[in-house]
């Protein structure tokens, strides 16, 4: 068994650009460069068939290429024990449609779909459980900072099927297929 997700993959210089706004806030665990990514659907455990099964399933996706850009910093949790850090996607039309194409596709397979509504995100740092509370200012100065940040606008032409490999400093993730986008017109 092997737990996966669809996802995308970001440009190195994106992923350089998001490495250069860690700082040192109490409790935060930064993702690494193997483990920024932008999540379409999460999938979970799946056996060797399953996963043959999800890449006939989304090999041809009818999704077009398109363009996108990161910005939109912003938090899960309460201010003073947040959960996450994470950066947001623009424009999110374009985005919502290939994981609405993706989530339909797995569904098709039997894959039960998350209930939540889709919020674009690249998750930026973690907090334990086990953090301590922070100070109300430390999660809003951070964002204050960084409020401006827009990364460079980047071309989405596929989504990729992750493999998420537990390891003592958080997941690593590995890219194991990559689905191409229909060219943009």
């Amino acid at each position: 068994m092997q737990r996966l997700f669809i996802g995308l993959e970001l440009p190195r210089i994106i992923l350089q650009q998001l490495l250069a706004l860690r700082e040192e806030i109490p409790g935060a665990r930064w993702q690494s460069a193997q483990q920024l990514h932008l999540t379409l659907c999460f999938i979970g455990n799946a056996d060797a068939e399953l996963t043959e099964q999800i890449n006939s399933y989304m090999n041809a996706l009818e999704t077009a290429a398109f363009s996108l850009s990161l910005q939109g910093l912003g938090y899960f949790g309460p201010v003073h024990k947040p959960r996450a850090l994470w950066l947001g996607a623009k424009p999110a039309a374009s985005l919502i449609g290939l994981q609405k194409e993706v989530e339909h596709r797995l569904s098709a397979l039997g894959l039960a779909p998350d209930t939540r509504p889709y919020q674009p995100h690249v998750t930026l740092a973690r907090f334990s459980r086990n953090s301590p509370e922070l100070s109300p200012g430390t999660v809003k100065s951070f964002l204050a900072r960084h409020e401006d940040y827009r990364s460079p606008v980047f071309e989405v032409a596929c989504a990729s099927l992750f493999r998420s490999n537990p390891g003592p400093a958080g997941s690593l993730y590995e890219v194991i297929e990559r689905f191409d986008l229909s060219p943009a017109t």
